[in-house]
């Protein structure tokens, strides 16, 4: 009943793939029981990008003496470097146990004692991997009612995605909107402190894991904040108020390759 990339001590299963094989970068995919699922980029040695949402699948089914997972991991959501017919891929998975306290198991064994992850992972070699040429589409609608002023504010848009080679990626959009993604989620925030919320607009996500310097770059403290871009504070100042003039000089983007 968890949203996704919600992380509690449950019943889980852990799939991770470094694609060069060289523990340059990869991906963890993680389901639990109940079908709610975790994802997130990975970047040496044990660095997480939870604002990752790939596009994949799984499913479980409760047995009665247990139960069982299934994944569907297209090798299209992952860039793969050039290679011959064999490819050397690590694989890392993790069983965790909801009733143990969380108490997970793996293999290969990789405790958060040691500093070895990615590194780390069983290499295994497959052959005949190469994905196709893929050119995908995502448009997004989206509609504002205004109760009071009873205007409607609506916006039209798209992502496009093109990927010409296993290794390489073109991208652009078109009046990029909040329309492809799920809300935000209802906080109640009765700190001091603001309340942060991570972009998720699939085209700004891409690639930003190069700006994530260091674990601490996961919440508030990050040297991108993505939904800072092409959107400016709605509001209205009253006279007298001061401000900074940057926070109120982002114009809106109507497209970006």
């Amino acid at each position: 009943m968890t949203s996704r990339d919600t992380q509690l001590n449950r019943d889980g299963f852990v799939v991770s793939i470094d694609p060069p094989g060289e523990g340059l970068y990869g991906f963890m995919l993680r389901i639990n029981l109940g079908d709610s699922m975790t994802d997130a980029s990975l970047l040496p040695e044990r660095r997480f990008n939870m604002q990752l949402d790939g596009s994949w699948n799984g499913r479980t089914q409760a047995l009665g003496d247990g139960w069982s997972v299934e994944y569907f991991i297209p090798w299209s959501m992952m860039p793969l470097p050039q290679a011959g017919a064999v490819r050397q891929i690590g694989f890392y998975f993790e069983r965790q146990v909801g009733h143990l306290g969380g108490e997970a198991w793996s293999n290969p064994a990789l405790p958060r004692t040691v500093n070895e992850y990615m590194s780390a992972f069983e290499q295994y070699q497959l052959r005949d991997i190469e994905p196709r040429r893929q050119l995908s589409f995502y448009p997004f609608s989206s509609s504002v009612f205004e109760g009071v002023k009873h205007e409607v504010d609506s916006k039209v848009g798209t992502d496009i995605y093109w990927r010409p080679t296993s290794n390489s990626l073109l991208s652009a959009t078109l009046n990029p909107d909040f329309g492809t993604v799920e809300s935000d989620d209802v906080v109640v925030n009765l700190t001091a402190f603001e309340t942060f919320f991570p972009g998720k607009r699939t085209f700004f996500l891409e690639g930003q894991d190069i700006f994530n310097t260091s674990p601490r770059t996961s919440g508030p403290i990050t040297m991108l904040n993505t939904r800072r871009i092409g959107g400016a504070p709605n509001f209205d100042l009253p006279d007298g108020v001061d401000f900074i003039p940057t926070d109120l000089s982002a114009p809106p983007i109507y497209w970006a390759p």
